[in-house]
C-alpha cells in the first residue's frame, strides 16, 4: 500500500518555493559550500528526494544525486529539473549572499530551518577552523527525533470540529495588482525591500501596545492600506501565518502544519488607539489559534487529498486541483504577515549579518530575528513605491528606527515536474 504523503498534495494544486537570503561576514566558497550541503543533507533524508509519477499519482522519492550548490544566476534553475539533479532544494550564492532554495511541498518554514543551520555549521567550521558550539545543531550522525517526520493521523481527526470558525468573509483583494503583474512581467516590480529593525526598541513598543511582532505589523499594514485604499472598500484583511505544529502533537515535525488565520479590519476601525488595534489583533489569533481548528482545518485538508486521490489520471487530478483547490474560492486577504523566523541561531549568530525569507505573494511581510534585531521582508508585484512608502510613515510617526535596503528582484526559482 502506498504510503500517504501529504506533502506531495501541493503539487497538483500550485507548488510553490521559499528562498532564504542568508549575508554573512566574508564572501561565500562555492566549494566548501557544496561539501557541508552534501554532507548536511545525510542527516535530512527527506530532503533528498526527487518528483517521480507512480500509478498516476505524484510521489516523492529518495534522491541519491548531489544537491547543487551554483553561483547565482538569473533566472536561477528551477526545483525538480536537471540542472538541480532533479531535487527539490537547492543553494546558490553571491558575494556574501547564500540563498536556500526550498520546495514548501516538502518542508514547512520551521521544517527547513534545521537543515539549514547543520549547512552553515559545517560550512563555518571548515571555513574557520573553529570549533563551534553545537548546541541546538543536528549533526550529520545523529539520529532522526522521535516526531521529525510526524503528521497527524486521518484517524485521530475523524471527529474533529472547530473551536470557531472564521466568517468574516474575504477583504479587498487587489486583484488589479496581480492583473498589472501578469500583464506586464517585465517592468511589474515582482520582487522585496528590506527592513532591519532594533529588536529590544521594537520589542518596548510592541509591550506597551498589547501586541506580539507579528499582530503589531498586521496593525502597522492595515493603518498603510487604510490611507491608500479608496475609502468606499469596507473591509482589509489580514492573511497570518501560524504553525500549528504544537498544537497538534507533532512539535518536531519537518511538515508544513503552518495554516492561515484571517484578521478583520473595517475602517471604522483606524480611528481607533493602536494598542486597542493590537489587543483586538491579538484576540482574534489567540481564538483562532485553537487545537480544535487546526486538527478540523486538518480534516478538512485531508478530505481533500482524498478527493484528489478519487481521480484515476494525473491529467485529471491536476484539472481539478486547477478548478477547486484549496486557493480557489478559499478566504482572500488583503495582505499576509508571517513571524516564522523565530529560532535560535547558537554559535552561528555571529556570522551571520543579515536574514530574510523570500516568497511569494503581493504585500506578503515576512519577519526573521536574530542577533537583536528583527529583519523584515516587505514583498510586492508591483513597481508601485506607494504601498512601502506608507508602511514606512507609519513607523516614522510611531517613532520606530529602521534601516531599508532594496528593492530586490525575488529570483525564486520556478518548480519543474515529471
Amino acid at each position: 500500500m502506498r504510503t500517504y504523503q501529504p506533502e506531495s498534495y501541493l503539487l497538483y494544486d500550485r507548488p510553490y518555493n521559499c528562498r532564504i537570503r542568508i549575508e554573512l561576514e566574508e564572501e561565500a566558497d562555492g566549494v566548501l559550500l557544496s561539501k557541508a550541503a552534501n554532507t548536511a543533507v545525510k542527516r535530512y533524508p527527506y530532503f533528498s528526494v526527487y518528483v517521480t509519477v507512480s500509478d498516476e499519482k505524484y510521489e516523492l522519492k529518495q534522491n541519491d544525486r548531489p544537491i547543487v550548490v551554483y553561483k547565482t544566476r538569473e533566472p536561477n534553475f528551477s526545483l525538480g529539473s536537471e540542472e538541480v539533479n532533479g531535487h527539490m532544494v537547492s543553494i546558490d550564492y553571491m558575494g556574501k549572499f547564500i540563498f536556500f532554495n526550498v520546495s514548501h511541498s516538502i518542508a514547512g518554514a520551521s521544517g527547513m530551518v534545521p537543515w539549514i543551520k547543520t549547512v552553515l555549521y559545517l560550512y563555518l567550521t571548515e571555513k574557520y577552523g573553529e570549533s563551534l558550539d553545537p548546541e541546538g545543531i543536528r549533526l550529520p550522525d545523529s539520529a532522526l527525533l522521535p516526531g521529525e517526520t510526524a503528521f497527524p493521523q486521518p484517524e485521530d481527526l475523524k471527529n474533529a470540529e472547530p473551536f470557531m470558525q472564521y466568517s468574516g468573509g474575504s477583504g479587498y483583494f487587489l486583484s488589479q495588482d496581480y492583473r498589472e503583474a501578469a500583464q506586464n512581467p517585465e517592468v511589474s516590480g515582482n520582487g522585496y525591500y528590506c527592513m532591519e529593525i532594533e529588536q529590544s526598541e521594537f520589542m518596548d513598543y510592541v509591550r506597551e501596545n498589547d501586541s506580539s511582532p507579528a499582530t503589531i505589523v498586521s496593525v502597522f499594514m492595515f493603518q498603510a492600506l487604510n490611507s491608500l485604499l479608496d475609502k468606499e472598500i469596507p473591509v482589509i484583511t489580514c492573511g497570518m501565518a501560524h504553525n500549528f505544529q504544537a498544537q497538534v502533537g507533532c512539535q518536531d515535525s519537518y511538515k508544513d502544519l503552518t495554516r492561515t488565520l484571517h484578521l478583520k479590519y473595517t475602517r471604522e476601525m483606524a480611528k481607533w488607539p493602536t494598542d486597542m488595534l493590537g489587543t483586538v489583533t491579538r484576540g482574534m489569533v489567540m481564538l483562532q489559534s485553537q487545537p480544535e481548528n487546526a486538527r478540523y482545518d486538518l480534516r478538512n485538508l485531508m478530505e481533500y487529498h482524498k478527493k484528489i486521490d478519487s481521480f484515476p489520471t494525473l491529467a485529471q487530478k491536476r484539472e481539478f486541483c486547477r478548478e477547486n483547490g484549496k486557493f480557489i474560492g478559499a478566504v482572500k486577504d488583503t495582505y499576509n504577515v508571517s513571524y516564522a523566523g523565530k529560532s535560535d541561531w547558537g554559535s552561528l549568530a555571529p556570522y551571520i549579518k543579515s536574514l530574510y525569507s523570500i516568497t511569494n505573494g503581493h504585500l506578503n511581510v515576512e519577519i526573521n530575528a536574530i542577533n537583536g534585531k528583527f529583519f523584515v521582508c516587505f514583498h510586492q508585484v508591483v513597481s508601485n513605491k506607494g504601498y512601502f512608502e506608507a508602511f514606512c510613515n507609519v513607523l516614522d510617526r510611531e517613532g520606530i528606527s529602521y534601516k531599508m535596503t532594496g528593492f530586490f528582484e525575488r529570483n525564486l526559482p520556478g518548480t519543474q515536474l515529471p
